[in-house]
């Protein structure tokens, strides 16, 4: 084999792997997509607005969620759940933000995915 062709057998074996990583991570992220909607709607519906800041930290220990304490000062708590999704480029995270009134009642409840890798 020449060197011109052992170079362009390498470039297009070179593009190929990039095409199929692409259309992996393509592919992988409206998979994460809706393994992070399904998390989020099971979470909405088990956690009221109008719980405790008490016993929205009880339910996060008793599921071994990792959280903040609750903040006095912003009047919140963070959560989040590690590896929804992952495959071997691209992990998904889960974040939540819930946010109390006055009172130290549930009032809001705010999502953020965070993906890690490629």
């Amino acid at each position: 084999m020449t060197k011109k062709f052992k170079l362009s057998r390498l470039l297009a074996l070179s593009f190929v792997l990039v095409l199929g990583t692409a259309g992996c991570f393509v592919f992988s992220r409206s998979e994460y997509k809706q393994s992070i909607e399904r998390l989020e709607s099971s979470i909405r519906e088990a956690t009221p607005i109008g719980l405790s800041a008490q016993q929205i930290c009880q339910n996060l220990d008793a599921e071994k969620i990792e959280h903040s304490r609750y903040s006095e000062r912003d009047r919140s708590v963070l959560a989040i759940w590690r590896n929804v999704e992952y495959d071997f480029f691209v992990s998904a995270s889960l974040q939540a933000e819930y946010t109390f009134d006055g009172h130290g009642l549930l009032s809001r409840i705010r999502f953020n995915p965070v993906f890690t890798g490629l």
